[in-house]
């Protein structure tokens, strides 16, 4: 088979789960023996064209600084939101999205002409490639349907919540765009439900939840947790919280911080470490939500137990869960959650808000706690919990990796490809043999 992925970004340039997941989903493909090409946006300096782990990797440049900036600000307001992050003006800030316009002329043109622009890129190589499947990974490349061959497979991740009380005005923009799609992938059931509630037809969509590498994330021996906690601590006896997020307007690092107080009061070892995943370039200096954070640290007086670690390459995360005693993710609102998936499969208790996607994956009392949102009474208490009875962290250690064989790399290439030849079959499409043309790309995926 023969499949396009495309997405903002992608390895080596991870900044978030949806990269994170379009690697891992690739380099499954590969190793499968499936030809698959990359298509992503160039980020500088690199590359047009590039071979990375047996994987095609098309980096597309849309030089438009002005509709660019356009592309993203609109992209940042569907992402606000569905995150539940708008405020009744529209503008970003707790509040209901319901009540806020769609239409911001400049953003919404710079969206479509980089949309138009990217989508005749990805048909191009599509068609250059002869692809049979051409899976759009999330709402920023939206437009792509309307720019690809009818006889190619098309399918879209839709990667973040689709919440209830949606506005009218943006259901009546997202709704005609997904239906376009042959296929529309939701990353768990109950945002799927309120699609189809808001009109989308269920015979054409699906759960494709996002996979955690499970090759690379697993359980550590002891040796090798009192190595990883000596890298980031400098001492082996220290109790690390981690916290593995994009520091922005959903994050929920500022929960975990109000928690600290408490926690240090029971555990006055405990360090709390952020690992933040950023687009390269980016000058985490300049985030507004990272300035109010350290603020916020320095008058609750907990410096000393707060660490930052920046620049932390995704093939070396496996050793930094190593050295976490307990992992958590205390978003605002969240499609998934994929730094949880790792976790698990590292066998960490895990702690999150209850909100759709985290609770997708941890069972209260089973392998780690649900909190509110914005509850840091609740989040201290469950740390606490934690990080003073070792026989029951070892137990739900145990249950997050059972738990966590649901999100393996192998349980979830296997749901892409069945839906994809569901698809190819449906559609009628003759499946073009990659044999002879990429014949090496399993051998060169490691």
């Amino acid at each position: 088979m023969i499949i396009c992925h495309a997405s903002t970004s992608f390895f080596p340039f991870i900044d978030g789960g949806v990269a994170t997941h379009v690697f891992n989903l690739s380099k499954s493909h590969v190793m499968q023996g499936h030809e698959v090409h990359a298509i992503h946006l160039r980020q500088r300096d690199e590359p047009l064209y590039e071979r990375l782990h047996g994987i095609h990797v098309h980096r597309i440049e849309f030089t438009g600084r002005d509709l660019h900036n356009g592309f993203n600000e609109f992209k940042d307001y569907i992402f606000s939101a569905c995150h539940n992050l708008l405020s009744d003006d529209g503008k970003y800030g707790a509040g209901a999205p319901h009540a806020a316009p769609l239409y911001r002329p400049s953003g919404y043109e710079g969206f479509k002409a980089v949309n138009e622009f990217v989508g005749r890129e990805i048909s191009q190589i599509a068609d250059e490639h002869c692809a049979d499947i051409v899976h759009i990974h999330d709402f920023p490349f939206l437009f792509a349907h309307k720019y690809l061959a009818k006889r190619v497979a098309k399918i879209i991740t839709w990667h973040v919540p689709f919440p209830p009380l949606m506005a009218p005005t943006l259901l009546d923009f997202l709704i005609p765009n997904l239906s376009s799609y042959d296929h529309v992938g939701f990353l768990t059931q109950p945002y799927l439900d309120e699609a189809v509630g808001a009109g989308l037809q269920s015979f054409g969509a699906s759960v494709l939840w996002p996979m955690a590498n499970s090759g690379i994330f697993h359980g550590s021996t002891k040796e090798q947790t009192e190595v990883a906690k000596q890298m980031i601590c400098k001492s082996s006896g220290r109790k690390v919280i981690l916290c593995v997020q994009r520091i922005d307007n959903k994050s929920g690092h500022e929960q975990i911080v109000r928690a600290m107080p408490k926690v240090l009061e029971q555990v006055p070892d405990a360090l709390l470490v952020f690992v933040g995943v950023h687009p390269p370039h980016y000058d985490i200096l300049k985030s507004p939500h990272l300035r109010r954070l350290i603020v916020l640290i320095n008058l609750l007086g907990i410096g000393a137990s707060v660490r930052f670690l920046e620049n932390v390459g995704y093939l070396s995360m496996p050793q930094v869960y190593a050295a976490a005693d307990v992992v958590c993710l205390c978003s605002k609102n969240e499609g998934f959650g994929l730094a949880i998936s790792e976790a698990m499969h590292c066998g960490k208790p895990v702690i999150g808000t209850n909100t759709v996607g985290i609770a997708a994956q941890i069972k209260h009392g089973l392998n780690g706690f649900l909190v509110g949102v914005g509850d840091h009474g609740a989040t201290a208490e469950s740390i606490i919990t934690l990080l003073l009875d070792d026989g029951l962290c070892r137990k739900m250690s145990q249950a997050s990796i059972g738990i966590s064989r649901k999100f393996s790399m192998q349980e979830g290439t296997q749901r892409h490809l069945e839906t994809y030849m569901q698809l190819i079959e449906k559609k009628n499409i003759p499946l073009h043999s990659n044999i002879g043309r990429d014949q090496d790309a399993a051998a060169v995926h490691e």
